[in-house]
């Protein structure tokens, strides 16, 4: 009755104004589709969005970092965490290692929460991020292997339990490479042998993940087939700006062993975020510290540098290069954070400040252990 009447209207107005009216009725769908296709891809990351920022707000806040910084023992480190989202983790420990094991847990526990709390398309993404996590499992193992000293834990991963155990239990450098031949990293063999040292194997783990993961633009693949809104151009930011900071450590720790310049850019991760190609063969050309710096001319890192530079003067250390980085980095992580509520984005970017956070309540915890002065503890931490 209704579709007759309406055939009747349309009849009645004459065929030029039937058109009209179609094209308009046509154009008002397909705004009401395309509108409503939004919402509903927005509405399916409303309740992980909405949980993350609940999280977020249960991280320490500056001045509870310099509250750790002050402490002598593990039960100062267990009274700073009251009230923190770590206070059920590391309540009845007795020792900075289980501290750190119960830290470990924190980090699995909240990862696994926001990808349950995800949508189902969100998957890739944690994907990727299991094998950043892998990777970097990876390199704590082969450390413990280098150093002597054990684990102090573990990120969580798709790599399953048992066989991370066969990793840390292995005796040698060598027969851990020969167990990691049974995993999609085997290829990394390609740029390590036994008797490396653990920087080189580090800057090898890091060339294969990025290369393989992130310079094929995997992640900007991931983020506009799972993601919405400015998602692919926010993460693509994120591990770009991750993997320039690589280059840039890599390169001044190559000048610090004097590498040769050809196996310096075997080493090289490919173009990041603002570094090009053309930069990057400047930077792995670079014989100094402050040639390697003004290699970054055009970018935020250049300035980031120099005045890094004139810390290192005195400090004679590349961890304040490092340390500047670093506080860079949490400073866009931050940023971007607050620029979309809603999608990949946040996700993305909680993980990576509750890395960096527990990061550097490891630090916290190592100085501690190792008796170092309260002021330089203090000075060590990011943002400090």
């Amino acid at each position: 009755m209704a579709f007759e009447f309406v055939i009747e209207f349309l009849r009645l107005l004459g065929n030029n104004y039937a058109y009209i009216l179609l094209s308009m009725l046509a154009i008002v769908f397909i705004f009401v589709f395309y509108f409503a296709r939004k919402s509903l891809a927005i509405a399916s990351f409303a309740y992980a969005g909405t949980r993350v920022r609940v999280m977020s707000g249960r991280m320490l806040k500056q001045n509870k970092l310099k509250e750790l910084a002050e402490s002598y023992s593990a039960s100062d480190v267990i009274a700073a965490f009251e009230g923190s989202a770590y206070e059920q983790y590391v309540a009845g420990k007795e020792s900075i290692e289980e501290i750190e094991q119960a830290l470990s847990i924190n980090l699995a526990d909240d990862y696994k929460k926001v990808m349950e709390m995800s949508p189902r398309k969100a998957k890739p993404l944690f994907a990727f991020m299991d094998s950043r996590y892998d990777i970097e499992n990876i390199k704590r193992i082969l450390a413990s292997k280098i150093t002597k000293e054990p684990v102090s834990y573990l990120l969580p991963s798709q790599m399953s339990q048992a066989f991370l155990q066969r990793l840390n239990e292995a005796e040698s450098v060598e027969e851990t490479l020969e167990l990691l031949k049974m995993t999609p990293y085997g290829k990394v063999l390609e740029y390590v042998s036994s008797d490396a040292s653990m920087s080189t194997i580090e800057r090898a783990l890091d060339k294969y993940l990025y290369e393989k993961l992130l310079s094929a633009g995997t992640i900007e693949s991931i983020a506009k087939k799972a993601g919405i809104m400015k998602d692919p151009l926010y993460l693509k930011e994120l591990f770009g700006i991750q993997a320039d900071i690589i280059n840039i450590k890599t390169v001044l720790r190559c000048i610090a062993e004097a590498i040769p310049e050809k196996d310096v850019k075997r080493l090289l991760v490919g173009k990041g975020f603002y570094l090009n190609e053309t930069m990057l063969e400047t930077l792995a050309e670079a014989s100094d510290l402050q040639s390697a710096i003004n290699a970054l001319q055009g970018t935020p890192y250049y300035a980031i540098m120099n005045d890094a530079l004139r810390a290192y003067q005195s400090e004679k250390s590349l961890y304040v290069f490092e340390k500047a980085l670093a506080e860079y980095y949490v400073g866009r992580i931050n940023s971007i954070s607050l620029k979309q509520p809603f999608g990949l984005t946040p996700l993305v970017c909680y993980l990576l400040l509750k890395e960096h956070e527990i990061k550097s309540i490891g630090m916290i915890l190592n100085c501690v252990k190792e008796g170092l002065p309260k002021e330089k503890t203090k000075e060590l931490f990011i943002g400090a």
